[in-house]
C-alpha cells in the first residue's frame, strides 16, 4: 500500500497523550507492528485501562528497532 495511507491505532497512557498533545513528546517506544516512515497513526488516550475517547492523528517520521537495551519485538517511533 502507498506511504501515508496506513492508519494504525496506538493505545497510550494519559500522561503520554498529554505530552504529545502539547508538543513536549515526539517519540514512543511501542510493540513492533510493521510501522514505516510516513504511516499515519491514531493515538488513543487510555486512563486506568479504558479509552477516554480522545485521539490524535500523527505521522511517523522515524522508526528504529535496533537500539541497545530495547526489548526484542519493540521499536521507537518519532511522530509529528
Amino acid at each position: 500500500s502507498p506511504y501515508g495511507e496506513i492508519k494504525k491505532y496506538i493505545r497510550v497512557p494519559s500522561r503520554c497523550f498529554n505530552r504529545v498533545l502539547t508538543g513536549t513528546q515526539h517519540s514512543l517506544i511501542i510493540k513492533e507492528n510493521g510501522y514505516q516512515v510516513n504511516d499515519k497513526v491514531i493515538l488513543g488516550e487510555f486512563i486506568d485501562g479504558r479509552a477516554s475517547g480522545r485521539t490524535i492523528e500523527k505521522k511517523i517520521t522515524f522508526v528504529e528497532n535496533e537500539i541497545s537495551g530495547l526489548e526484542k519485538g519493540y521499536c521507537m517511533i518519532e511522530i509529528f
